[in-house]
């Protein structure tokens, strides 16, 4: 596909984003540290989305990256998604006029036993649902209109074991130097670069952003973010889930935080190890595992300030030790400007702090 049919087509699925009605959110504790300024009104500059790799295109400080998506970020993936789908640009060019109804939601199900991951009829906005009918199912990980439910086998916790409460904790860096931290306790207040856990522990790590830029004359804030969060999958399973808002998954975005009324979408889905089925490849180690996040807003409310952007939850399965670090990261404010872990030569380098977790 030539680069300029796909901005046209990532340019006619943000339309649609941005005339559908407002999203849905949970309902977890804002875990914002520092408040976002009042952002101007106006209408959104368009901006390239998060890159799915690290050596993506993108503008160092001062230097906007091009609206054109670069081969394999979002916006790409996006783009042949939609054109790769029969009918898919003519269903969203018809509900940029009308939204696509959201339809009637299943019941809900439980997933895995143990698993704390939201349960009951899914809350779909009428963005979600377009984009959704319109870009192939291994992609949006399955029905939004679904119960979510795990896929792959999630082992039961044992009488005794912990499972993380599902709040979410203020952060409260030590400074407010710009950086991305993974804290190991999303529920416990501060930052928590270690923990101890049992096997059959049921618990939920947040990655935090640390002042991100503020939102004001049409720059700053955050309006995507992408990750990749490495960990030892023979100690630990991070459940994927398919079904439910792409939004409200595993790894699972704070949209308490980044603002529930941004219309806040993420594609491809969300998954507890890139190898799990029915989503995208991972690296094809069964010993590694990689959670993926990456997400996007062409709507309003660009939040800043010291942030939770997501959690991940985890069940422990065998005792040992696991690092937890990040990789592939970017994010990026309304026009593009992005900053990535340390050491990423293509953009503003940030320091991102790892954890770990002993499993006993």
């Amino acid at each position: 596909m030539k680069r300029s049919s796909v901005a046209l087509v990532l340019c006619l699925a943000s339309v649609v984003v941005l005339s559908a009605c407002g999203g849905g959110g949970k309902s977890s504790a804002d875990k914002t540290a520092t408040a976002a300024a009042p952002g101007a009104t106006g209408s959104t500059p368009t901006r390239s989305a998060a890159s799915r790799t690290s050596s993506a295109a993108a503008g160092k400080s001062g230097t906007a990256v091009a609206n054109t998506p670069s081969p394999g970020s979002t916006a790409a993936a996006v783009a042949t998604a939609i054109a790769s789908t029969p009918g898919a640009a003519e269903t969203l060019a018809a509900a940029g006029a009308t939204p696509a109804d959201a339809g009637t939601p299943v019941p809900g199900e439980t997933p895995a036993p143990g698993s704390t991951i939201a349960t009951g009829p899914p809350t779909v906005s009428d963005a979600e649902a377009t984009l959704s009918a319109a870009i192939a199912p291994e992609v949006y990980g399955g029905d939004p209109h679904d119960p979510p439910h795990v896929v792959g086998n999630v082992p039961t916790p044992p009488a005794g074991a912990t499972i993380d409460s599902r709040e979410i904790a203020a952060p409260n860096p030590p400074d407010n130097t710009r950086q991305l931290i993974v804290d190991m306790d999303a529920s416990k207040p501060g930052i928590q670069s270690s923990r101890d856990v049992k096997v059959g522990d049921v618990f939920r790590v947040g990655i935090v952003v640390v002042n991100a830029p503020v939102y004001q004359n049409n720059t700053g804030g955050v309006s995507t973010v992408q990750f990749t969060l490495n960990y030892d999958r023979t100690k630990l399973i991070a459940p994927t889930i398919e079904g439910g808002s792409s939004t409200d998954r595993n790894p699972d975005l704070n949209t308490a935080a980044l603002g529930e009324d941004a219309q806040w979408a993420c594609l491809p889905a969300p998954q507890g190890d890139l190898d799990d089925p029915n989503g995208q490849p991972g690296d094809g180690d069964p010993t590694t595992g990689q959670a993926f996040l990456s997400c996007f807003t062409p709507g309003l409310g660009h939040q800043s300030g010291t942030i939770v952007l997501a959690t991940i939850e985890f069940h422990a399965i065998a005792s040992g030790t696991s690092q937890f670090k990040l990789s592939d990261l970017q994010i990026t404010d309304v026009v593009g400007f992005a900053f990535y872990c340390d050491g990423d030569p293509t953009g503003d380098d940030v320091p991102c702090h790892s954890g770990s977790v002993n499993i006993r």
